[in-house]
């Protein structure tokens, strides 16, 4: 007997339809929540939305808002992020540097 998906959790795309390898991470922005281990990652496809625990999405709005403070981790690169966030930045930039683009949207 074969598991079957949960359709409440499926999947609508492929990393093969977006054309990722395994391979391609980069640093990339995420929250992080004080006081707990909860990270809130960026969306894969929509821009400006991310996602908490349990498929719970926020907008950036949202989180800067919020007590989340951003940081960055290493994960599957996000081509919203390069063009809503980074704009020919270098991705080394700082925490800092991070929160003042971010706030710029509010």
């Amino acid at each position: 007997m074969t598991k079957r998906q949960n359709p409440r959790y499926k999947v609508n795309f492929s990393v093969v339809e977006l054309g990722q390898r395994n391979t391609d991470y980069e640093l990339e922005p995420v929250f992080r929540i004080p006081n707990t281990e909860q990270i809130i990652v960026p969306h894969y496809i929509r821009a400006h939305e991310w996602v908490g625990l349990g498929g719970v999405t926020y907008t950036t709005d949202e989180l800067m808002n919020s007590r989340a403070k951003p940081e960055f981790k290493c994960l599957w690169r996000r081509p919203w992020v390069e063009n809503a966030i980074f704009k020919g930045r270098p991705r080394s930039i700082t925490i800092g540097d991070l929160e003042i683009v971010l706030r710029a949207r509010l």
